[in-house]
C-alpha cells in the first residue's frame, strides 16, 4: 500500500541515495528555538521545496513561513482522502497534511543556519522500515550526529480503513549543530508529520477551528455540514451548545446533520479537543440559520388573449435562494423561465387552463412548494348592439337591446350602457336632452353583467327604451368597466359602440346594422 495514491512508477531500492537539493541563504542560527513543520497550507501532491524558507511549494502554494528550511524535490505533501486529497492515511498528529518521498530511497531536509539539542517527528509506516540520519553539514554531508531507526508501525489503527493510521513519535538528542537530515526507507511507504527541529519531543501546532461559517438550512429539509479544525493532534473530539431542534453533532467527525423542525437564527458554540497530553482545545461561535421552506407568494395569474403577447412573474419567499421554477399545463405558446419565474410568450388557443406551478429552493436536498393557478386565455371577439324590433309604429313601442358576440366571451364582463339624444325638431333649445328618454328601469344609464361564455346577452324587459315623442337621434353607448375586455370593431371612442335611433314624423323604422355601423330608427 502507498501513503500517497498516485499512479506512477517508483524505484524500489533502499539505498541511501541523495536527491538534488535547493540551497538558500538563511539569516539566523536556530540555536535553541524549536520549530514544528505540519505541512498544512500545501496542496495535495505538491513538492515542499522552499515553502518553509519563506518561498513557495512546487505548485505555487505560499509564501510559507520563513524558517530557513528547504526540502529535496521528492518531498511531497499529501492530503488525507477524508479531506478530499489522495493520501491513504488518518489519525496524523495535526491537520490533514503530511509529507512523504515518492522516488529514490530518501530525501534531504536542509537547515543551513543549523539547529541544536534535538530532532523529532511522528511517522506512520505500515509494514515498512526506515532510517533517519542527522548530519552536521548540508546535503547529508559531514559527520552523522544522530541516527534513528524506524520500525513498522502497523496499519488500520483505531478501526481506521486507512493503512497509514498508526502514528508513533520519534526523537533524539545530539551534541553539536545539525544542518541536514536524510529521511530514507521504502519509497512512498512512510509518512511524516510534525517534524520538529530543536527538540527531541515532536511539537504540535496550535489547535484551531477552521470552519468560519455554516450553511443555512430549511425546516423539514435534510441538513448536513462538517466542522473542521487544524493543528493539535488528531483525532479530534467535538462538542456543541445551542444546535437548532432536530439537528445532532457527531462528536468524532464534527458532522452536523438531521432535519430542522423550527425556524431560527442561532449562534452555536463549537468546541474541539485534540489527542495531545495535555489536551488542547479551541472554541468558536458560528451562526446557523434555519428558515421555513419556500412558499409561492403569487396570488393569481393575469388573464391573457390568444394571439397577444403575455408576461407574468411568479414570486416566492422562504427556503434557500436561488429558486428553481417549473410548471405543467401551460397554454401552447407560453413557457416558464426556470430561473426568473417569468411566464411569457404568445398563447395560441383560448381556454381556461389549470396550471400547477412548483418552486424548489437551494437546500440539499431541495425543498419544494406547489400551487395550482387558473389561467384564462380569451379569444379575439367582436360584438354589436341589435334592436329588438325592425319597425316602430307608435311612440308607445319599447325597443330593447341585445348584445351579439362573434365568439363566446372568455371572462365575465361588466359594462355600462348610456343613452344620449340629439333633437331634430325646430325650436328645441341647445343641448336638449329629452327628459322622456330613459330605460324602463329609470335613468339614461344601466349596468349590465355578462357571464363568461356568452354569445348573446339581452337587456331585461324592464330595461326597454322609452324614446319619447320629440324627433331626433338617440345613441346607445356601451362602455366596458371590467378588467377583462373583448376586442371590438374600430371606433373613435375606444371600448365604446353606438346604436342610434333616428325618428321624426311618421312611423318609426329601424334598419339593422353590421358591427361598427349605426343602426337607425327613423320616423318618415
Amino acid at each position: 500500500m502507498k501513503v500517497w495514491n498516485m499512479e506512477r512508477r517508483f524505484r524500489t531500492t533502499c539505498a541511501l541515495a541523495l536527491i538534488a537539493m535547493l540551497f538558500v541563504t538563511v539569516p539566523l542560527l536556530m540555536a535553541q528555538a524549536s520549530i514544528t513543520l505540519t505541512f498544512e497550507g500545501l496542496k495535495d501532491g505538491e513538492p515542499v521545496l522552499n515553502y518553509y524558507n519563506g518561498g513557495t511549494g512546487g505548485n505555487g502554494s505560499g509564501p510559507g513561513p520563513n524558517d530557513g528550511i528547504t526540502f529535496g524535490s521528492d518531498a511531497i505533501a499529501g492530503i488525507a482522502i477524508s479531506a478530499g486529497g489522495s493520501g491513504n492515511f488518518a489519525g496524523n498528529p495535526s491537520g490533514v497534511t503530511i509529507v512523504t518521498f515518492l522516488s529514490g530511497s530518501g530525501v534531504i531536509m536542509n537547515v543551513p543556519a543549523g539547529f541544536k539539542t534535538g530532532f523529532s517527528f511522528y511517522y506512520a509506516s505500515g509494514s515498512n522500515s526506515g532510517t533517519i540520519n542527522v548530519y552536521d553539514n548540508v546535503n547529508g554531508a559531514g559527520n552523522i550526529l544522530a541516527t534513528l531507526s524506524l520500525t513498522p508501525t502497523g496499519s488500520n489503527c483505531n478501526g481506521s480503513i486507512y493503512t497509514y493510521s498508526c502514528w508513533i513519535s520519534k526523537g533524539v538528542t545530539f551534541n553539536g549543530t545539525a544542518k541536514s537530515v536524510n529521511f530514507s526507507g521504502v519509497t512512498n511507504g512512510i509518512g511524516f508529520d510534525n517534524i520538529t527541529i530543536g527538540s527531541s519531543n515532536p511539537g504540535t501546532s496550535a489547535l484551531s477551528i477552521t470552519s468560519t461559517s455554516l450553511p443555512g438550512g430549511t425546516v423539514g429539509g435534510a441538513y448536513s455540514a462538517a466542522l473542521t479544525a487544524a493543528g493539535g493532534r488528531s483525532p479530534y473530539m467535538w462538542s456543541v451548545v445551542g444546535l437548532p431542534a432536530g439537528l445532532t453533532l457527531n462528536d468524532s467527525t464534527g458532522g452536523i446533520s438531521g432535519t430542522p423542525t423550527v425556524a431560527s437564527a442561532s449562534t452555536i458554540s463549537v468546541t474541539v479537543r485534540d489527542s495531545s497530553s495535555p489536551q488542547l482545545s479551541a472554541t468558536a461561535n458560528l451562526l446557523l440559520s434555519i428558515s421555513n421552506g419556500p412558499t409561492i407568494a403569487t396570488a393569481s395569474l393575469p388573464s391573457g388573449t390568444a394571439g397577444a403577447g403575455y408576461s407574468a412573474m411568479l414570486s416566492a419567499s422562504g427556503g434557500r435562494m436561488p429558486y428553481t421554477w417549473s410548471a405543467t399545463g401551460l397554454p401552447s405558446g407560453l413557457s416558464l423561465n426556470s430561473s426568473s419565474g417569468v411566464i411569457s410568450g404568445t398563447p395560441t388557443t383560448a381556454s381556461t387552463y389549470s396550471v400547477p406551478v412548483t418552486v424548489r429552493d437551494s437546500s440539499s436536498p431541495s425543498i419544494s412548494a406547489t400551487k395550482t393557478f387558473s389561467l384564462m386565455i380569451g379569444s379575439t371577439s367582436t360584438y354589436r348592439l341589435v334592436a329588438s324590433q325592425t319597425a316602430i309604429g307608435a311612440i308607445t313601442d319599447r325597443p330593447s337591446l341585445t348584445l351579439q358576440f362573434s365568439s363566446p366571451t372568455s371572462a365575465p364582463i361588466s359594462a355600462t350602457i348610456a343613452l344620449s339624444f340629439v333633437g331634430n325638431a325646430a325650436g328645441l333649445p341647445p343641448n336638449y336632452s329629452n327628459p322622456d328618454l330613459q330605460f324602463g328601469s329609470g335613468g339614461k344609464t344601466t349596468i349590465v353583467g355578462i357571464p363568461q361564455g356568452s354569445t348573446t346577452f339581452s337587456l331585461p324587459v324592464n330595461d326597454s327604451i322609452q324614446v319619447g315623442s320629440v324627433a331626433g337621434t338617440v345613441a346607445a353607448t356601451l362602455t366596458q368597466t371590467s378588467a377583462q375586455r373583448e376586442q371590438h370593431c374600430r371606433s373613435a371612442v375606444q371600448n365604446s359602440r353606438f346604436q342610434e335611433f333616428n325618428f321624426g314624423r311618421g312611423p318609426l323604422r329601424f334598419s339593422t346594422a353590421t358591427c361598427c355601423q349605426r343602426a337607425r330608427i327613423s320616423r318618415a
